[in-house]
């Protein structure tokens, strides 16, 4: 779910067998693909998917949360369980955003760019504050064990997506030895939003 995107392309070969090298910043690797019809039509699918699949997996986490939301009897599981979810949903909106951003700048390749880097830099700073309340809210709204380890993994999962969003690319592939392969030999790739920030500056 969480790329970002950069594009370099070569054609090789007949006209009979193109092959074009795609960069994606993303979970997918550095690779060759065919491609079937334009590389902006296959970039501009790619965005597409993850700017909704954010947006999918935000309402799976509002679902369920209406759903179990009988079971949080006190203020405190509530308030436990809202606020690293209200985070991670920021957190997701923020990145569907960009990649809008990015499907725009497709046609208009100027689009935002002087907005963009300094926006997201701000953006930056703030989740940072609010990941940092996160854990003492959790704490003192401690009401049982199982909703404040739900809350923690929520937590968690809103880290995650921030450091993969602001920092560094963590989605590379449904393998998990991969990324742990790369975290170990240091190969961990500058996320696009960061790039964007760098950029600004």
């Amino acid at each position: 779910m969480f790329f970002s995107l950069y594009t370099s392309v070569k054609q090789y070969g007949s006209p009979f067998f193109n092959l074009t090298c795609i960069w994606l910043l993303s979970p997918l690797e550095f690779k060759i693909r065919e491609v079937p019809h334009t590389v902006k039509a296959y970039i501009k699918q790619k965005l597409y998917s993850l700017a909704s699949g954010e947006l999918v997996a935000l309402a799976v986490f509002w679902l369920n949360f209406f759903l179990f939301k009988k079971y949080l009897v006190t203020p405190q599981a509530l308030i436990s369980i809202a606020y690293p979810l209200l985070l991670v949903s920021l957190i997701l909106l923020q990145g569907s955003l960009f990649w809008w951003i990015l499907i725009k700048r497709l046609r208009k390749p100027n689009f935002a760019i002087k907005q963009t880097g300094p926006i997201y830099g701000l953006l930056r700073q703030v989740d940072l504050i609010l990941l940092a309340l996160g854990m003492p809210i959790i704490l003192i709204e401690f009401s049982s064990w199982p909703v404040t380890l739900i809350a923690v993994a929520i937590w968690l999962f809103a880290l995650i997506e921030w450091i993969n969003y602001f920092h560094w690319q963590l989605s590379y592939s449904l393998n998990p030895l991969v990324l742990l392969s790369k975290v170990a030999k240091r190969k961990l790739r500058k996320s696009k939003i960061a790039k964007e920030i760098d950029q600004s500056k």
